[in-house]
């Protein structure tokens, strides 16, 4: 037997313990920002207990509980001080709870994620969001321990979603934040409590105050009030904060109420929204969500709400197909969320429209009863570079064929890395895997297919993929 030299033995294939343990913490750090699901950077970070100390700021930044999940979480969090310091962002959703029958006890919840809360505060110094969403807004308690303990009174971000019927205190902490960057709220009402007797909604002039007067660099600014026909929160607070100016807002979301009467009537008014909008050309991302309390729906024409003298640099808009033909420099937008759900009818006039979004990379769009084939043939035409793609086809039973065209017209879209297609149901579409492999095998570039299956209003079943994980 001749032995080899030792320098020409051929070398064991490196392990990924060793590969991790040898690269730069910042390349380690690149490397997993770029996988998608959390899950992956999970099972990256168990590649090494080197790799998991490297990755734990990454893997807690950003905190979303619901569910349920929320109390093991916080009870951890307030036994694990050094793990609450990576968290930047926190949302707590009881609305996804709510839904779960059997498992809502609002009070009980509500009380107990404010004690846990309360536990954790210690460990939470770097917490820069706060997200809440509830049937009703958090207790004054801790409002006013994310305000002092945590520091989120200074360039900090503070969301609430609010589904309650319970009026503002005007004392509320709520109004009591300073130096907010961003700052939502949403407030719906059930629609159950329509046998109550109509009441007002007051927004109490301490929200002007704080938003107006204590927070100049206000960089988001979303305020949803819904009336429902029981509660009308027609409120001058919210046509004050429409007089104001903040220099550095970039994100603005405003829903639009119509009464549909003739001729139609708008809250906030048409000309002071506006005004608004003009005096704010710092404005990079827009959503303007047009809706009706009586009746549910309407299908008339709005008047139009956007100046083209507007000098605009728009990169996201949400809104309807009328909005999207008003804006100014329509060249610039990047990611388009379309409201009006798509008919034959309607596709006529969106195909001139998106034509002139020559940058457009991320498109959400609806569709009701059409054909998928003829109207994706149009859209991939006029939008070659798309990036990600959504698409909802809500009153659409496809057949196998048509699956198969729907494929075909997409491969045209050489850029495309991200498929999201929600769809009815039909046992003759075969497996979800089966049509993710159709669609990989017409573009094989793809990174992300998500495919939703729905059936009488229930979801049915979800299939997600990724490159190299598809099968």
């Amino acid at each position: 037997m001749k032995l080899l030299p030792l320098r020409l033995a051929k070398k064991p294939p490196a392990s990924p313990q060793r590969l991790t343990n040898t690269l730069p913490a910042e390349l380690l750090v690149e490397i997993a920002s770029h996988l998608t699901w959390a899950m992956d950077v999970l099972n990256f970070s168990l590649t090494s207990s080197k790799l998991r100390t490297i990755l734990l700021p990454e893997m807690y930044r950003t905190v979303f509980l619901f569910g349920g999940a929320w109390s093991g979480a916080l009870e951890m969090f307030a036994r694990r001080p050094d793990l609450c310091g990576y968290i930047r962002r926190l949302e707590i959703d009881l609305i996804y709870e709510a839904i779960r029958p059997g498992h809502w006890q609002e009070e009980a919840d509500i009380d107990e994620i404010a004690m846990l809360l309360e536990k954790a505060s210690a460990g939470l110094l770097n917490l820069h969001t706060f997200t809440w969403c509830g049937r009703r807004l958090p207790p004054d308690p801790l409002l006013r321990t994310l305000r002092t303990s945590y520091g989120l009174s200074a360039t900090q971000e503070f969301a609430l979603f609010d589904e309650s019927h319970c009026p503002f205190d005007p004392e509320s902490e709520l109004f009591k934040f300073d130096d907010l960057t961003g700052f939502t709220l949403w407030v719906s009402h059930d629609e159950k409590a329509n046998d109550q007797p109509a009441q007002m909604q007051d927004v109490p002039v301490q929200l002007g105050d704080m938003l107006l007067q204590r927070c100049p660099n206000l960089d988001s600014l979303s305020i949803r009030l819904r009336s429902s026909p029981t509660i009308w929160t027609y409120e001058p607070q919210i046509d004050r904060l429409l007089s104001g100016f903040w220099p550095k807002l970039r994100y603005c979301h405003f829903d639009i109420e119509i009464f549909d009467s003739n001729p139609l009537v708008f809250w906030p008014p048409l000309g002071t929204f506006k005004r608004f909008l003009s005096v704010h050309s710092s404005i990079t991302e827009l959503v303007l969500i047009p809706y009706s309390i009586s009746p549910t729906t309407f299908s008339r024409e709005l008047p139009k709400c956007l100046e083209p003298e507007i000098s605009w640099q728009l990169t996201y808009f949400e809104g309807l197909i009328q909005h999207v033909a008003e804006l100014p420099n329509p060249a610039a937008l990047k990611i388009l969320i379309l409201s009006t759900v798509v008919t034959e009818a309607s596709l006529a006039s969106l195909i001139p429209v998106l034509r002139n979004l020559i940058s457009l990379r991320e498109l959400t769009i609806e569709f009701d009863d059409i054909d998928p084939s003829v109207a994706m043939r149009d859209i991939v035409g006029v939008c070659p570079n798309l990036t990600n793609l959504l698409l909802k086809f809500y009153k659409t039973a496809f057949s196998p064929k048509q699956l198969s065209d729907l494929s075909s017209h997409l491969k045209p879209l050489l850029q495309l890395r991200s498929l999201h297609l929600d769809k009815e149901y039909s046992a003759s579409h075969g497996t979800l895997l089966k049509t993710a492999l159709m669609f990989l095998a017409d573009m094989p570039l793809l990174d992300d297919i998500c495919i939703l299956n729905f059936r009488d209003d229930h979801w049915t079943e979800i299939y997600e993929g990724k490159r190299n994980g598809v099968g």
